[in-house]
């Protein structure tokens, strides 16, 4: 879906990016993490040709993108930044619209279109359709660029610290949303974040760089059991405990409920958060519970097993 090939950018003497070569296939979310000025964002506003690579190819479908039309390989991708680029004199359905009506769908279709947006980001259509950006919350207002980024289906969403901005609770919120949307939908989407916590809670690919160049590019899983320094250095001593983000109570309960015990998790939590309140708490097991009924039990044990299966 996305190739880039020796790809190299320069601003005078300073390389951005080095020699950049990589592949990320259809419906792969690629985290792009590192320290500041590693080249993340750079790397992004070159696949849209909102600047151009010195060097390198970059290729589309296997197309070179210098070989689209500038202005409709920007419309065909979706762009979504921390800043949120809402037009603060356009409400909330006219922001969504701006591609849609530049691409000269009808009005009925548009505004479908809108409302569909805006339930797909999870908030209420009649409630927020006729808001302005001042109106907004900061998570509402990123949730409205994720919906004006997605308005005219694009394959490929490119996001640019969209979260980076928000408070913590917002910032998971969004995040647990965003990883629902990309289940159903299934887009070829690239991340930055500077939060090694987010890559691996929500990429399937992760990418991380260091002054330009791509130190490693794969799996969280595969990313934990590496033996680059700069990479073990940049996640840090809690490695392995950032990665049960990504797993849910329900994947390693056990089924054979006995009895109801002192405390409980909901099956949809995430194993970190069931792993913290075990500490908290002081037990080995917790109840696992869905819609006010026990389903199973999760174990201390289990958990811990999926640091030694590492």
């Amino acid at each position: 879906m996305i190739a880039l090939r020796n790809v190299t950018k320069k601003f005078e003497t300073q390389v951005a990016v080095d020699n950049l070569s990589m592949e990320l296939q259809t419906g792969e979310l690629c985290m792009f993490v590192g320290e500041s000025g590693c080249g993340k964002s750079t790397t992004l506003r070159m696949i849209n040709r909102l600047i151009d690579a010195d060097e390198g190819v970059i290729e589309i479908n296997g197309k070179n993108i210098y070989d689209y039309n500038e202005v409709e390989l920007r419309r065909s991708i979706g762009y979504v930044v921390q800043s949120t680029g809402l037009f603060p004199h356009m409400n909330v359905r006219e922001n969504i619209s701006i591609v849609p009506r530049l691409l000269k769908w009808n009005e009925n279709k548009i505004l479908d279109r809108a409302k569909e947006l805006i339930d797909l980001v999870g908030l209420e259509v009649e409630s927020y359709i006729n808001k302005y950006p001042s109106e907004l919350s900061g998570g509402e207002a990123q949730r409205i660029g994720v919906a004006r980024a997605l308005a005219a289906d694009p394959d490929i969403i490119l996001m640019d610290e969209p979260f980076g901005a928000v408070d913590p609770l917002n910032r998971a919120n969004l995040q647990n949303e965003f990883m629902k949307i990309q289940k159903q939908l299934k887009k070829t989407v690239i991340f930055v974040t500077h939060d090694i916590d987010e890559a691996m809670k929500m990429g399937d690919k992760i990418a991380i760089m260091s002054k330009g160049k791509l130190e490693q590019f794969e799996s969280p899983e595969t990313i934990l059991l590496s033996n680059n320094n700069f990479v073990r250095s940049f996640l840090g001593k809690e490695t392995y405990i950032k990665i049960l983000n990504r797993f849910q109570v329900r994947e390693y309960m056990k089924k054979d409920i006995k009895k109801e015990l002192c405390y409980k998790v909901n099956v949809d939590e995430n194993l970190r958060d069931a792993l913290a309140e075990m500490i908290e708490y002081g037990t080995e097991a917790m109840s696992v519970v869905e819609n006010g009924k026990i389903k199973g039990t999760l174990w201390l044990n289990d958990i811990v097993n999926i640091f030694q299966k590492g």
